[in-house]
């Protein structure tokens, strides 16, 4: 058997590399958004019930889990996101003035993973530097000590 017979098959194999490659790299992009109706059921249905779903987490988790629930509307919403150890973070956004779900995003680096709503501008989600709660206790009083 000559080696010029081998090359259909080594052709095949790099074809399967290649195509691979690129269903990797299309599943690390964030596709196309869907609609709330499809994903509501991810989070609570307003924020009164997110509120209450922040106490009811924060007393049944362990370590690496948490939540954050803002205090105040920050780019435009009320943020409820929890994260779920090493499953990422699943974020719910809430009209300021309703209390309504208006947008809900999650994603999973790990797994390339990724979906929202459509509505909200992505970077709606973040929560950084929005004032609010975590399931972590505030530090003890220290009465001005140092």
């Amino acid at each position: 058997m000559g080696s010029g017979q081998n090359r259909p098959g080594l052709a095949l194999l790099l074809l399967a590399v290649v195509a691979g490659g690129c269903q990797a790299a299309a599943l690390s992009s964030p596709g196309p958004c869907v609609p709330l109706a499809a994903v509501s059921a991810n989070c609570p249905a307003d924020w009164a019930a997110a509120m209450a779903d922040r106490n009811a987490f924060c007393a049944k988790t362990s370590p690496g889990f948490d939540v954050f629930l803002s205090t105040a509307v920050c780019r435009g919403a009320l943020h409820y996101t929890r994260y779920l150890f090493d499953g990422g973070p699943r974020r719910c956004l809430y009209d300021g003035a309703t209390g309504q779900l208006t947008g809900y995003g999650a994603s999973d680096p790990k797994v390339m993973f990724s979906s929202r709503s459509c509505g909200p501008d992505p970077n709606d989600f973040d929560d950084r530097g929005c004032p609010g709660l975590t399931c972590a206790p505030s530090p003890p009083d220290d009465g001005g000590r140092e």
